[in-house]
């Protein structure tokens, strides 16, 4: 609280909260193969518009680069001068995500990647979060088979399937 302006009051700083738009390196961004908060801005009804200083020309610069990422993957096209998302893409850039992680953690695991209908919720413990361009996933682990599901979706599991965590160490017991 001592680096604030004065004029911020210590009742109004413990109310703030910070919300993490990504976890990947902003530099990573514009080539990262998931659903990005650069792909949300460009998606928007109403985009955001970023001053070209700073931050804000970092931004710009990189949903640039972005687009072309997403043309060259085939999940925008230009139609009479305009991008164009495909159908469904956050989700498609999210499940190339998702499988990516999962090849990735199933060579170094030595667990079988499924799909968390085929794992089930009920005795699955949450082994770890991970992070990706996409968001935060939980690692479910069943036996030796494992899925990744979204964090906020393994929370509300956990609370209905008795799905036990040890908030200190984010692995279950």
């Amino acid at each position: 609280a001592d680096i604030l302006h004065p004029q911020f009051s210590n009742d109004l700083i413990s109310k703030a909260r910070l919300f993490v738009e990504s976890h990947t390196p902003f530099a990573e961004l514009a080539n990262a193969d998931g659903a990005t908060w650069l792909d949300r801005k460009l998606l928007a009804t109403q985009p955001e518009t970023y001053r070209e200083k700073g931050f804000g020309a970092d931004a710009n610069r990189a949903m640039k680069l972005r687009q072309r990422w997403l043309v060259q993957e085939g999940l925008m096209t230009q139609q009479g001068g305009q991008l164009v998302a495909q159908r469904r893409m956050l989700e498609e850039l999210t499940k190339r995500n998702v499988a990516k992680m999962g090849r990735d953690l199933a060579k170094r695991l030595d667990l079988n990647h499924v799909n968390p209908s085929e794992l089930g919720a009920s005795n699955a413990k949450i082994a770890r979060s991970v992070k990706l361009a996409s968001g935060r996933f939980a690692v479910l682990q069943k036996g030796k088979e494992f899925a990744l599901v979204p964090w906020r979706q393994a929370m509300q599991l956990r609370s209905r399937a008795n799905l036990d965590l040890d908030t200190r160490k984010g692995m279950a017991r």
